[in-house]
């Protein structure tokens, strides 16, 4: 290919790209979506030493359900780039108010250690609720973001004739600043802390968003972050997100988590996610998930859900 191929391949990616980013533009100030979604999870512990050695088995089945409404405050244009990602490319300022609830059923059976097995039983109900805002100055490209939430655990627990309940709370905050680097790469740095009675976790975590073309018509978005937490000892979290945009409509991609704890259990999770705006304002959503876990010679742990949404804006 001879240098002015290579421009007018060029030219032609650029031109792609600043269509796609002045595509017609619908104008919202608001959002609500609704996300359900299902998991199984087991988990196997092994107790030490020798010779009173012991297995505990864990067999879980949760349902979530995740309720969330978005206020876009200076309004948002969805006619630059991917429609999901239009308040990013928009520079848009938002108020989010979210709520989400988990009942898990478990059981454990001890096994091992020269006694027969013994099964128990638990009920877990989590809720959530979390208020986020994120404001931008749109022409220098700062901006700033405050989140508080909070969870409530009711649990029910049993073993053969034996019944207990446990009842415990916890509140999260985060503050942060970032800046957009370029017209669609931003960074953000952020402060994390979580309190649960008499413990208290923090953290503090970097962000990067960045969305180019890819070829004439595609696009596709990365999200990265690192965060360094104190939690059960000073651990890590690496997670990564991949998204390809074939048109402004549809979404599909790839992300991928791992958990360095400082107490020697490690985690990674892999979901596959895809989304499409089967209207102009209305968007449909599903993901796949995979989670595993391990503690050395002592535990392991893997699970598998799904989740399938819909938001509409207006």
């Amino acid at each position: 290919m001879n240098m002015y191929s290579n421009r007018n391949a060029r030219f032609a990616a650029v031109s792609a790209f600043i269509f796609c980013l002045s595509a017609h533009a619908d104008e919202y100030d608001f959002e609500v979506g609704v996300t359900i979604g299902q998991s199984e999870a087991d988990t196997t512990t092994v107790s030490f030493p020798a010779p009173i050695n012991s297995t505990a088995t864990t067999s879980a089945d949760a349902d979530r359900f995740d309720l969330r409404g978005t206020w876009f405050y200076s309004g948002l244009s969805d006619g630059k780039g991917p429609k999901t990602r239009a308040a990013f490319v928009d520079r848009a300022s938002r108020v989010s108010l979210s709520y989400s609830r988990l009942d898990q059923s478990s059981s454990v059976v001890l096994s091992g250690g020269g006694i027969p097995p013994v099964e128990s039983n638990a009920s877990i109900d989590l809720s959530g609720y979390f208020v986020d805002l994120r404001h931008v100055w749109k022409d220098s490209g700062w901006f700033g973001i405050v989140g508080i939430g909070r969870a409530e655990l009711d649990g029910d627990f049993s073993n053969g004739s034996i019944t207990s309940t446990s009842n415990s709370d916890a509140n999260a905050y985060s503050l942060g600043i970032g800046k957009y680097l370029a017209e669609t790469t931003a960074v953000d740095l952020r402060l994390v802390t979580q309190d649960s009675g008499s413990s208290t976790a923090s953290g503090i975590s970097v962000n990067v968003s960045h969305l180019a073309p890819l070829g004439n018509t595609w696009m596709f978005g990365a999200d990265a972050g690192l965060t360094k937490t104190d939690t059960a000892g000073d651990g890590d979290v690496y997670n990564i997100r991949g998204s390809l945009y074939p048109n402004t409509d549809v979404d599909f991609g790839l992300s991928f988590e791992r958990r360095d704890e400082g107490s020697g259990i490690d985690s990674e999770s892999f979901e596959l996610f895809a989304g499409w705006f089967i209207s102009g304002n209305t968007r449909v959503h599903a993901s796949y998930r995979e989670d595993t876990g391990d503690a050395g010679l002592s535990a392991e742990s893997d699970s598998t859900g799904f989740e399938v949404g819909i938001s509409s804006r207006f």
